[in-house]
C-alpha cells in the first residue's frame, strides 16, 4: 500500500499548498518535521497549512520581540513556546477526530498570535510616540526652570511597571494617553515660551523709555501683574492660560511704550485765543513782503510753549528710523532740533498727530505772528531777552536750550531768536487775500520756498520783530532753522484774510 509513498520535507509541500510569507529579523530556527505522506486527507492538509502559518507566526513573534526588546518577558517566552509546541505536532500520528480537534486548537492559538502581535505593535508604537512626545517637552522644558509634571512622572512610572507586569494592553492605553497629554504640553509650552518671550521684548522697550516719562503708575501696576501671574500658571503647567496672561501683560507694556513715545515727543500745548489782529508792519521800519498790513481773524488753536526740541524729534527719528539730525557739536536734549528740512517737520507733525489722536501741523504765518506780537519785541531794549546777535552774552554763537528766556503773555517761550522757524505757508513777496491757516492735511508743499519766523542766534535784534518775514527752500537743512507746532482745536479751520 506505501508503493505510491514518498516522503516529502513538510514545508516543500506547504510550498505548494501557499506562496511563502515575508519573514523579517529571525533569531531562532525551529527545524520542519519529516513526514510520512500517503493521499493526505482534507483535514491533514488544512492542519499542515496551518502548521505553516505557524512557523510564519513564530518567525514574527521571534523578529518583534527582540525589536522591541521584549523577547524575555514571560509573555513573549510563553507564547513562543506554545507557537514552537504547536509546531511540533506529527500530522500522520494522528486520528480523524484527533485532527479535527488538533485544527479547531491551532485556528485558536493563530488567532491568538495575530492578536498578541497586533498588541504588542500597537504598544511599541504608543510608546514610542510617547518617548519621542517626552523629549521633545523635556528638551524645550530644559530652557526653563520649571520641572516635569511630578503627577505624570508617576503615571511613566506606573505604566512602566504595567508592561514589565506583562499587561501591554493597560500600558498601551497608558502611553497613548501619555503621548497625547506630552504633546499637547509641548504645544502649550511652545506657545507659552513665544508669549513669554514677546512679552519680554515689550518689557525692555518700555524700560529703556521709563526714565523719560513720568505718571502712567495703574498700566505699570497692571503689566508687572500679568507677568506674574503668567509666570505661576507656566509653573504650574497651565501653558496655554499663561500664554494668553503673557499676551495681556506685552499689550499693556507696548500701550506704555505709545504712551510714553507720544509723551517724550509731545510738547507743552498752550492754548491763543482767537481773535482778530493787524497782520504785517504798521511801524514803517519793516521791508516790501511785510505788507499791506490786513486785518485776520483767526479761531482759537494751541501751540507749542517752546520750539521742538532735540529729545522730541530724536525720539521720533528712532521710532520711524530716520537718521539723527546733524546738532553741530552744540549738543542735544532741550536745544531746539536744527538741520532739519520743511518737509522733516511736516513729516514729524503728521507722525505725532497719528500717534496722540491730535490734529498738529506746522503754524500758518497769520497765527505765528499772532502769537508773537504778545511779545511785544522792542528791538532796542533786547539784554538778555532773547538768544541773537547783539544780545549781550548770547551774541551770535549758537542755539541754546529752548525756555531760557522769560516767556511772552501767551506763556509762549523763544518766539524771538534762537532758531527761525518753519511755517505752513509758501513764501510770497506781498500779501494777498488768502487763507493764511492751511487746511488739514494738506501737504502745502506745492512751492519751492517756504516762510520762515522768529530770527535766529545769528541774527540782529531788528530781524526779530513779530512781522518780520524770510524765506527758505523747502528742503533746506540749516543750523538756524526749526519749528513749533499748532494744534486745531475747531471744525472752522481756516482763517480768511481781508486786505485793508
Amino acid at each position: 500500500m506505501f508503493k505510491h509513498s514518498l516522503v516529502f520535507i513538510f514545508m516543500g509541500l506547504l510550498a505548494a499548498c501557499d506562496g511563502p510569507a515575508p519573514v523579517g529579523k529571525v533569531d531562532i530556527q525551529i527545524p520542519a518535521p519529516q513526514v510520512l505522506v500517503e493521499d493526505l486527507s482534507a483535514q491533514q492538509l488544512q492542519l499542515a497549512k496551518l502548521l505553516k502559518t505557524v512557523d510564519e507566526r513564530l518567525l514574527q513573534w521571534n523578529a518583534l520581540t527582540i525589536d522591541i526588546h521584549v523577547e524575555q518577558t514571560p509573555l513573549a517566552i510563553e507564547h513562543r513556546d506554545e507557537l514552537v509546541r504547536l509546531r511540533q505536532i506529527q500530522i500522520m500520528d494522528l486520528e480523524k477526530d484527533e485532527l479535527l480537534s488538533a485544527i479547531v486548537h491551532v485556528e485558536a492559538q493563530l488567532n491568538s498570535a495575530k492578536e498578541n502581535i497586533l498588541m504588542l505593535s500597537e504598544w511599541s508604537q504608543a510608546k514610542s510616540q510617547a518617548l519621542t512626545a517626552r523629549a521633545a517637552f523635556v528638551s524645550v522644558l530644559a530652557q526653563e526652570t520649571t520641572a516635569l509634571h511630578t503627577r505624570k512622572n508617576e503615571v511613566w512610572a506606573q505604566t512602566l511597571v504595567m508592561e514589565k507586569e506583562g499587561a501591554f494592553v493597560q500600558a498601551t492605553k497608558q502611553w497613548s494617553v501619555l503621548h497625547v497629554f506630552f504633546k499637547e504640553q509641548l504645544v502649550g509650552l511652545n506657545a507659552s515660551l513665544k508669549a513669554k518671550s514677546l512679552a519680554l521684548e515689550g518689557q525692555q522697550a518700555w524700560q529703556e523709555i521709563a526714565k523719560r516719562v513720568m505718571g502712567f503708575k495703574s498700566l505699570i501696576k497692571s503689566a508687572n501683574a500679568y507677568f506674574t501671574q503668567a509666570g505661576e500658571r507656566q509653573e504650574n503647567y497651565q501653558y496655554l492660560m499663561s500664554a494668553k496672561i503673557f499676551e495681556s501683560a506685552k499689550r499693556d507694556w507696548l500701550e506704555l511704550v505709545h504712551q510714553g513715545v507720544v509723551q517724550i515727543s509731545m510738547p507743552n500745548m498752550l492754548l491763543v485765543k482767537g481773535g482778530v489782529f493787524e497782520m504785517g508792519d504798521s511801524t514803517g521800519q519793516g521791508d516790501k513782503d511785510e505788507l499791506p498790513v490786513h486785518s485776520v481773524t483767526l479761531p482759537s488753536y494751541s501751540m507749542s510753549q517752546t520750539e521742538i526740541t532735540f529729545a522730541q524729534y530724536d525720539n521720533y527719528a528712532k521710532n520711524v528710523g530716520k537718521p539723527l539730525p546733524n546738532d553741530e557739536g552744540w549738543g542735544r536734549g532741550q536745544r531746539p532740533v536744527i538741520n532739519i528740512s520743511w518737509q522733516d517737520a511736516h513729516e514729524f507733525a503728521l507722525w505725532l498727530s497719528e500717534k496722540s489722536g491730535k490734529t498738529l501741523r506746522l503754524p500758518s504765518e497769520s497765527q505765528w505772528e499772532y502769537a508773537a506780537k504778545a511779545s511785544n519785541w522792542d528791538a532796542q531794549n533786547a539784554g538778555n531777552k532773547a538768544n541773537c546777535e547783539g544780545c549781550y552774552k548770547w551774541d551770535n554763537k549758537e542755539s541754546v536750550a529752548v525756555g531760557q528766556f522769560p516767556a511772552n503773555a501767551l506763556g509762549l517761550h523763544d518766539m524771538q531768536g534762537n532758531v527761525w522757524e518753519w511755517t505752513a505757508d509758501c513764501y510770497t513777496d506781498a500779501y494777498a487775500p488768502q487763507e493764511s491757516a492751511p487746511q488739514e492735511g494738506a501737504l502745502q508743499a506745492s512751492c519751492s520756498n517756504k516762510a520762515v519766523r522768529g530770527g535766529s542766534w545769528y541774527d540782529l535784534p531788528s530781524q526779530l520783530r513779530s512781522s518780520n518775514r524770510s524765506k527758505a527752500a523747502i528742503n533746506k537743512h540749516s543750523n538756524r532753522i526749526g519749528f513749533r507746532l499748532v494744534e486745531t482745536l475747531i471744525s472752522n479751520r481756516i482763517a480768511r484774510e481781508s486786505v485793508n
